[in-house]
């Protein structure tokens, strides 16, 4: 990002030399470029980020039948595809109340023992 504003600086204090648009057109060419280039990059990494996070709260909470060995990227990316799009899922969305050691044997590929939630 400092490269192409320079470009831009150094092309408008050489106002009167020859070529010396160029490189201020180059320069902004390469400033709009690069965020470009960064969100085109950095979108679907988060995207798949947020899809991973949500898909293994799912497991366990036990709204995704996927348990054990059957966790995978692929999995994760096809559960959220059939759930909607990630960025359209909220994380602070209603859950269901799944005990800590519940999510623990969902994840290690055991069926839970059945649990009542305790009152306090």
């Amino acid at each position: 990002m400092l490269s192409p504003a320079i470009m831009i600086a150094m092309g408008m204090t050489f106002d009167g030399e020859p070529g010396s648009k160029a490189v201020v057109w180059i320069g902004g060419v390469l400033l709009a470029f690069v965020p470009c280039w960064g969100i085109w990059i950095f979108v679907p990494i988060w995207r798949d980020h947020v899809a991973q996070r949500l898909y293994f709260e799912d497991i366990a909470d036990g709204t995704c039948p996927d348990r054990g060995w059957q966790i995978s990227r692929a999995n994760g990316l096809k559960w959220y595809r059939k759930q909607g799009s990630p960025l359209w899922i909220s994380s602070r969305r209603e859950r269901p109340w799944a005990h800590p050691a519940d999510a623990i044997a969902r994840m290690e590929g055991r069926d839970p023992p059945p649990r009542q939630r305790t009152k306090w």
